[in-house]
């Protein structure tokens, strides 16, 4: 039976500061089992994770996942499965960071405009290696220094941004 690597901290910080943004409740997140990772649907707090079929099936199809490893990037294809989204991944993979694309959520009935949510998580092998930002309107990576990170958004950093974790225990 696979060993199950729970998320890593920094990963489970991107996803939360991220969910904030996005004025949802719901968040990804990315798991590391041994050759395989899982991108998640859900309340990571509440331990609840959607399926398919169901709200799993919302995505606007399957999020190609970008594999670091030692030999460089590749971008991996994944599969819907009824827990998630599941990608093969190199053992010596370093950094796993996926966007997925989800429609437009409809607020019309509160007059409100349509909220564009662009759902991302990174999982990180190592707390104490430098990633860069991907872009991301909104980022968290490790600085390469043990315990600290930095908050990027719109590629500027955000020097005093305060951030929430939240363990996997909730």
């Amino acid at each position: 039976m696979p060993r199950t690597i729970l998320p890593h901290p920094i990963a489970l910080a991107t996803l939360l500061l991220a969910s904030v943004v996005s004025a949802q409740a719901h968040q990804v997140w990315l798991e590391n089992t041994e050759g395989q990772a899982l991108l998640f649907f859900g309340e990571f707090h509440d331990n609840l994770r959607e399926s398919s079929p169901g709200a799993l099936d919302k995505f606007l199809g399957t999020p190609v996942l970008a594999q670091h490893t030692a030999a460089g990037q590749q971008e991996v294809g994944g599969q819907l499965t009824a827990k998630g989204f599941a990608y093969p991944i190199s053992h010596d993979a370093r950094t796993l960071f996926v966007t997925a694309s989800y429609p437009l959520i409809d607020r019309s009935k509160r007059n409100e405009a349509a909220l564009l949510w662009v759902p991302a998580a990174r999982w990180v092998a190592t707390p104490s290696q430098s990633v860069s930002a991907n872009g991301q309107a909104l980022d968290l990576v490790p600085t390469g220094q043990n315990g600290q990170f930095k908050v990027v958004f719109n590629g500027q950093a955000l020097p005093k941004a305060k951030v929430q974790m939240v363990a996997p225990s909730g």
